[in-house]
């Protein structure tokens, strides 16, 4: 059993290399959790992800961490058009296998929601695949409610996956 302190923080351009690795491993692990693929995305230089943390002034990156190591990860973005942003988006949610069960994700949102209040963000919505009851309870548990369905939004080995739509208040 791992008892390493976790340390959930705010990713930056030196976590790039760790950050694309332990993105991979989500895309390859939970294909249908992600609208992104595994194939495309490993194909994008890892200048890629450099850029993206970058410039966290409309979107943010938080990891959790554990002995030095990348086992969790969690986007937000704030919505740019004025009319919305009031708004944010959580995406890219993961955690290895061997740290689930912890609140791991719970921890992450925690700090995506306290980056998105520091910004006015009112609402932030997030989308989890509707058979992944795993991740819902974790946001119900989170404050998120369902709001609607993307219906077959993931198209994954021949099969279409719905999407339930969340919100929380902040």
């Amino acid at each position: 059993m791992k008892t390493a302190e976790i340390i959930i923080r705010q990713a930056n351009v030196s976590d790039a290399v760790a950050l694309r690795t332990l993105r991979l491993e989500a895309l390859q692990n939970r294909p249908i959790a992600f609208a992104s693929d595994y194939e495309e995305e490993s194909k994008y230089p890892l200048s890629r992800t450099e850029e993206q943390l970058k410039d966290q002034t409309q979107n943010a990156t938080f990891v959790a961490e554990a002995d030095s190591t990348l086992i969790g990860m969690l986007g937000i973005g704030q919505y740019r058009h004025r009319n919305v942003k009031h708004n944010a988006m959580i995406w890219g949610v993961y955690v290895q296998p061997g740290w689930r069960g912890k609140n791991i994700s719970g921890l992450m949102i925690e700090a995506g929601i306290k980056w998105a209040r520091e910004r006015s963000i009112k609402f932030v919505k997030l989308g989890v695949n509707a058979t992944n009851t795993s991740a819902l309870n974790s946001y119900i548990r989170a404050g998120f409610k369902v709001y609607g369905v993307e219906s077959q939004v993931i198209y994954y080995e021949n099969e279409y996956h719905d999407e339930l739509l969340m919100v929380r208040d902040i």
